[in-house]
């Protein structure tokens, strides 16, 4: 018997998603396990229709990219010679169902009924019209990158306030990023140069010019993610400091830091970080110190982990 591909698969789960009721999914949420994304969506939930109807069309809008996304590269394999009649079914198939979510903002703006379902150990759904959508991207890589957006649409247009954590519970000195001068110190080792903690250790007769610019830039790189990092531990996520992960984003300059078991994810530009993910093992103590602690801790990191 030939066996479906894993994407038509997912094609078929979702479209039997689709269709169901939202009440299947009226659970409470766990306020003490769910991710940032769950807690805005209940934040949403809680509001009036104008606020349910603004996060759902944020989320709308960014299924509807996602899927019209995947149904392009699969065209281009197509075009790039892949035979594989699954493929060209997919391709078909996925640019229908990115075609309903078109359909389904067109009545949330017609101001249709919509409604937002959050629960404990269920993925976040809404509903439009009487028909349910789970709001997962097509590729589960891509996860994070889709909710940081929705949370970023929707916290523009709306205030977030309510997910802020009290004074004090993010109490690092994490001020607005801006140009980092690292202090140099030269010995008989060598070369050290640091900031606000963060130190490189350069070895005797380094290219200076170099060791400058690459200094200077992992430096930016490391107080970036720990500035990244105290917003969100500001808005009520949960870091899981032993256990912080970097991957790559796909198509983006970007790279995803993983906070937490539930998906909360830091993105952002850290090309140094994100190609040499042990130094996120090393520099997290640091971060974990600058974000709830006094800022006081230092971690020196030899040039050659840098690829000096």
């Amino acid at each position: 018997m030939k066996t479906r591909s894993p994407l038509a698969l997912y094609f078929s789960v979702c479209v039997a998603l689709l269709s169901l009721s939202a009440h299947a999914w009226s659970a409470a949420v766990d306020g003490t396990q769910s991710s940032r994304f769950e807690r805005t969506a209940a934040l949403a939930r809680e509001g009036g229709a104008e606020t349910r109807a603004t996060f759902v069309l944020a989320a709308l809008g960014q299924l509807a990219l996602a899927y019209e996304e995947e149904a392009a590269l699969a065209l281009a394999e197509l075009d790039a010679g892949n035979s594989d009649p699954e493929l060209a079914g997919w391709a078909n198939a996925v640019r229908r169902y990115a075609q309903q979510f078109s359909l389904l903002i067109d009545d949330a703006r017609d101001g249709f009924p919509v409604s937002i379902a959050v629960g404990g150990d269920s993925p976040v759904a809404i509903t439009v019209a009487e028909r349910t959508v789970i709001l997962n991207h097509p590729r589960p890589a891509q996860q994070a990158v889709f909710e940081q957006a929705v949370i970023a649409e929707f916290c523009t247009a709306n205030s977030c306030s309510a997910l802020v954590q009290e004074p004090g519970k993010a109490s690092g000195s994490f001020a607005q990023l801006g140009p980092v001068r690292p202090s140099w110190a030269f010995d008989a080792d060598g070369a050290l140069c640091g900031h606000q903690g963060v130190r490189v250790r350069f070895p005797v007769n380094s290219d200076m010019s170099g060791a400058r610019a690459l200094c200077r830039e992992f430096v930016q790189e490391a107080v970036l993610l720990a500035n990244e990092v105290a917003w969100q531990v500001r808005h009520g996520v949960e870091v899981g400091w032993e256990a912080l992960k970097v991957h790559p984003v796909p198509g983006q300059d970007n790279y995803r830091l993983q906070l937490n078991e539930q998906g909360d994810a830091v993105l952002a530009p850290v090309p140094i970080l994100g190609l040499n993910p042990q130094l996120v093992d090393l520099i997290a103590p640091w971060m974990r110190d600058r974000v709830t602690g006094p800022g006081e801790r230092t971690v020196d990191i030899p040039a050659d982990m840098l690829g000096w």
